[in-house]
């Protein structure tokens, strides 16, 4: 089998691309969190957006029906991102890069665009569903495509320092929608707030997206796409080889995602142990907040590290915390929080630090925007979007230990599994799978 090797890039070469190297790092980075701001901005106002869309004695069915809305776009992020990926191995990184930015923003402002049910009845609440589904189709193919993006663009040497920065500007989206939404509401009454204050989150992601939009359009293809394409093969589905040619790699990728996904997503499911926490609303609110901002900020120094040790290193060290939370929580749920959710806040950072990279460096140029597009919205969709949900149903039957254990499901396997695979941190990106 052949395998094409990108050279390594002189010293002077590495100068040569240090500008645009540190653009593509900031406009990924900055794209992230305009991303993730447009997505978040439903389950943030889903309390307003169901007495904006739905008539006044249908609120709590409305409210359900928003919710819906939100989880609904998590299996329409597994269908963008087959789409886009196809679309970023065949006709090139930036192209898919571009078309996920301008999706996301014609849709954003649509929505900030839609008549109230007042206006005329449920045709905005209609409309608010085939929007948010656009949006979804849109972030499928936009963080696979900046983790892409963004490793192509690196050397070997910076991968996981400019990849644990996208996951630094998703956590940042989360708190710029939820900072600007405690803004807007101090500033007006609700009554304005309902009326058109809400709009005006939606107009601002818009804007954002726009301008990421024109900054996408200084940045160059990757030269790795560009130096292969001759070789990226034409006839059969991506998907279809993808799966056919790296089940292992999908595989391996789907674990670690699956493991980010469950433990930010248990983060939010500690609202429904106030009562076996023993603690306040406001005390959970700020514990959650502050553990995001941790947690981010850790990455990006996790990635950095990973650079120098390895990534599979911190992987293992990532599972073996997680092996601890039940033991932390068994211990310290009824006395101390920090010390209950620490395997968790560290497991997190851990994690979290080293997927975005290790996900690139599984797959072949010829299926790397597919793959990682596959591996990130299968691990988010499955894990990220049922976890909440199998959280709550234990919690109904008394099962609030299952917070700590659920992590455990997926980081044991994946403990065991990572002693069996190539640790590809230094290694160039190659044409075909490690």
């Amino acid at each position: 089998m052949i395998v094409y090797v990108r050279k390594q890039p002189t010293a002077s070469r590495i100068n040569k691309m240090t500008t645009q190297q540190e653009r593509v790092r900031v406009l990924t980075t900055l794209s992230s969190s305009i991303e993730f701001y447009d997505f978040a901005l439903i389950i943030f106002l889903a309390p307003t957006l169901s007495k904006v869309f739905y008539p006044s004695d249908f609120q709590h069915h409305g409210l359900m029906a928003v919710l819906g809305i939100f989880a609904f776009g998590y299996l329409s992020r597994i269908i963008g991102g087959a789409i886009i990926g196809e679309r970023g191995d065949r006709k090139g990184r930036k192209p898919a890069f571009v078309f996920s930015i301008g999706l996301m923003a014609f849709a954003t402002l649509a929505i900030s665009l839609l008549p109230s049910y007042q206006q005329m009845g449920y045709i905005g609440a209609f409309l608010l569903a085939v929007l948010r589904v656009t949006q979804s189709l849109a972030l499928g193919g936009e963080v696979p495509g900046a983790i892409v993006f963004c490793t192509e663009h690196n050397n070997a040497h910076k991968r996981g320092y400019s990849t644990s920065l996208i996951i630094f500007g998703v956590t940042f989206g989360n708190i710029l929608a939820s900072g600007l939404q405690s803004v807007l509401s101090s500033l007006l009454t609700q009554q304005q707030f309902l009326a058109w204050g809400w709009r005006i989150m939606f107009v601002v992601g818009a804007g954002l997206s726009l301008i990421s939009l024109l900054l996408r359009f200084s940045v160059k293809e990757t030269s790795y796409f560009t130096e292969e394409e001759k070789h990226l093969p034409k006839e059969a589905p991506l998907i279809y080889q993808l799966l056919k040619m790296h089940p292992k790699s999908v595989f391996k990728g789907f674990l670690l995602t699956s493991l980010a996904a469950i433990s930010i997503s248990s983060f939010y499911q500690l609202m429904s142990l106030q009562l076996s926490l023993r603690v306040m609303k406001s005390t959970i609110h700020f514990f959650v907040f502050s553990s995001f901002i941790i947690i981010s900020t850790s990455a990006v120094l996790v990635g950095m590290l990973s650079d120098k040790i390895g990534r599979l290193p911190i992987v293992q060290m990532s599972c073996a915390v997680f092996s601890l939370f039940p033991l932390s929580y068994f211990y310290f749920h009824k006395t101390n929080i920090i010390f209950t959710f620490i395997p968790l806040i560290i497991g997190s950072a851990l994690i979290l630090g080293v997927f975005t990279a290790i996900l690139a460096e599984l797959f072949p140029t010829s299926v790397r925007y597919s793959g990682v597009a596959c591996c990130y919205n299968l691990g988010f969709a499955i894990c990220g979007g049922l976890t909440p949900l199998i959280l709550e149903k234990l919690n109904l039957h008394g099962m609030f230990m299952s917070i700590s254990v659920l992590p455990c499901v997926i980081a044991g396997p994946l403990l065991i599994y990572s002693f069996f695979w190539k640790d590809n941190f230094r290694s160039p990106l190659t044409s075909q799978s490690p």
